[in-house]
């Protein structure tokens, strides 16, 4: 028996430790037994239904069936991570919190990818990172990249590594 906390609301990392535990050995043989293949026309439907809720113009639908799209998204990042090919931890927010200009306050924040070697474009770790348009993040997120001995890449590099691979 899974010991499992009952909440009134669940948070996104519960979502995502039910979904572990449930593909966790001594977990739901049938969560366990799933691909991308054999999850496919789940996805599949819970997309058409999320698109459906849209065309409908229904907030309340469109919740529970956006509810439904992420947790086979996380689902089949969990099937990913089982294979050992990539982790969750390789989609993370990153809010760049206060500024001495920003008074305390978050004062941006976006989304950084790691995409892990030789699985990447250029067969190399590259990073992405998305942000709304503010010079914080970005300036913030170079510098960590940059202190953990990242550097730019030249002109055409990327692109040419890209080819090459």
């Amino acid at each position: 028996m899974v010991n499992f906390e009952r909440k009134e609301t669940y948070s996104l990392q519960d979502l995502i430790e039910i979904l572990r535990i449930l593909r966790a050995p001594g977990g739901c043989p049938w969560d366990r037994a799933q691909t991308h293949l054999s999850d496919r026309r789940n996805f599949l439907e819970e997309a058409y239904e999320a698109a459906e809720a849209f065309d409908r113009d229904d907030p309340a639908l469109m919740c529970e069936e956006l509810g439904d799209m992420l947790m086979q998204v996380l689902f089949n990042i969990h099937i990913e991570e089982d294979a050992g090919r990539f982790f969750f931890s390789r989609f993370t927010a990153a809010p760049c919190a206060a500024t001495p200009e920003g008074g305390g306050r978050m004062a941006d924040s976006g989304l950084v990818l790691v995409f892990k070697g030789p699985r990447s474009y250029t067969g190399e770790d590259v990073v992405e990172f998305h942000g709304h348009g503010g010079s914080v993040s970005p300036r913030r997120v170079l510098e960590a990249c940059f202190a953990a001995g990242a550097r730019l890449a030249n002109r055409g590099e990327f692109t040419e590594r890209a080819f090459l691979n």
